[in-house]
């Protein structure tokens, strides 16, 4: 019994040489794999930085080189409209008037791709203190004659002080109220509510809308960039400020997502560190 007994400790204990023995091969295999892995992602990773640096810089010079002949294009265009509007045929006022709004549609593409750029690029100040009361009332004051013009009714709750950057959290709450002045049934009047929750820290930023509401389909796009969900005949836009609105939200540590059904309005909700 004891002979059987030892005689099968050592094939076990042979077996198990063995198998280890092709494991510390194929660990050593592995481990070739991942160190070829690892460089190649470093390389690539470095390729990837160059390049984004060299788009950047592209965009700096392709926005500056284009935005001198575009704002002299328009502001010459404004001079005619005024100097010369009461006296040109209406279907010459018509096309000036055509000429110049694509030109300041040409002016927004350039700082919205500009700023996406930058935001890509992680070009951030460090954050500081950001109270959204003030914020907010001040972007009210810069939409004044948006929210004139189309009578909306526009209610703001009370909201807390968050951590981050004024001038790109003003930037982020606009795209989303300016999208809730523009994507409304015809013969609609927006109504926007916005509203405030905290949570672990964590601030959760409401905007509400009645407007024609988006589709399962469309939400899943909605921030990517250049994204357009209808016609441009329809709406106008550059289909960046969502995607700009996601990259500002993501920048300071936060999300931004939506909740809408076609025809029932749309509420987004921005998730933001407290301060």
């Amino acid at each position: 019994a004891r002979v059987r007994t030892q005689l099968r400790l050592k094939q076990a204990n042979d077996a198990l040489k063995q198998v280890a023995a092709t494991d510390r091969l194929n660990l050593a295999e592995a481990l070739k794999d991942l160190r070829e892995s690892h460089a190649q992602l470093q390389k690539n990773a470095e390729e990837l930085q160059i390049a984004n640096e060299g788009l950047l810089q592209f965009v700096r010079i392709a926005s500056h080189d284009l935005r001198e002949p575009l704002n002299t294009v328009v502001q010459f265009i404004g001079l005619v409209q005024d100097d010369h509007g009461t006296v040109l045929p209406d279907d010459a006022r018509h096309y000036l008037k055509l000429v110049h709004n694509a030109g300041e549609h040409m002016r927004t593409l350039l700082d919205d791709v500009v700023r996406y750029a930058r935001l890509q690029n992680g070009e951030t100040e460090p954050p500081t203190p950001v109270a959204l009361a003030p914020l907010m009332a001040e972007l009210c004051d810069a939409l004044a004659a948006q929210l004139n013009a189309t009578g909306a009714q526009l209610e703001i709750g009370e909201l807390p002080q968050v951590v981050g950057h004024a001038s790109l959290l003003s930037q982020l709450f606009q795209n989303l109220v300016t999208n809730a002045l523009k994507f409304v049934p015809p013969g609609s009047v927006p109504r926007i509510e916005i509203t405030a929750q905290t949570d672990g820290g964590m601030a959760t930023i409401s905007v509400r809308d009645n407007g024609i509401g988006i589709s399962a389909e469309g939400q899943a796009r909605l921030f990517q960039p250049f994204a357009r969900l209808n016609l441009r005949r329809e709406f106008e836009g550059t289909g960046l400020g969502l995607a700009i609105s996601r990259q500002i939200a993501e920048a300071h540590g936060g999300t931004i997502g939506v909740r809408s059904q076609p025809g029932e309005g749309s509420t987004f909700e921005v998730r933001l560190p407290l301060g």
